[in-house]
């Protein structure tokens, strides 16, 4: 009952607040009397550099030269650069179970850096088996159905 009460006086105290996206802090004049982190696993409004991805030969990281992305958007829709080409697939999540469906991409060729097209289509199928996800701080983990890892991504700046 003690802290429920000190709670609610320094709730009563605040005159401002600032916000991000993941942190709120409640000030009374120019101390601060709260603040909360926001421990959210969602994907939607959120962008990811992919570091590694299961090149269905194990984990592999990106070729030197080379990136690929993936941006969830608040739509419903994932799209990003998959090596050379531009992707985008619908998706949907609920808990940390996520489905992609078959990614779709433009249709460039690109000679360098060597390998990048056979990358991009390992990447793309790596993205259409997710089946969970999980967010730990900056990082993103996505498992398929096996339980493998399927891609790990660094938040994108």
């Amino acid at each position: 009952m003690a802290q429920a009460s000190e709670y609610q006086e320094a709730l009563a105290k605040v005159t401002a607040f600032t916000m991000s996206a993941r942190q709120l802090v409640l000030f009374a004049g120019n101390d601060i009397v709260l603040t909360y982190i926001a421990d959210v696993q969602t994907l939607a409004g959120t962008a990811w550099n992919v570091v590694n991805y299961n090149a269905g030969r194990g984990i592999v990281t990106l070729i030197p030269g080379s990136s690929s992305t993936m941006n969830f958007g608040t739509d419903g829709q994932v799209t990003g650069r998959a090596g050379c080409n531009s992707y985008f697939a619908s998706y949907r999540w609920k808990g940390n179970g996520l489905t992609i469906d078959q990614p779709g991409a433009t249709s460039m060729l690109c000679d360098e850096p060597k390998g990048v097209m056979d990358q991009e289509a390992r990447f793309l199928a790596a993205l259409h088996s997710a089946a969970t996800f999980r967010i730990n701080g900056n990082m993103l983990e996505i498992q398929n159905a096996g339980g493998q890892i399927a891609i790990v991504a660094n938040r994108a700046p």
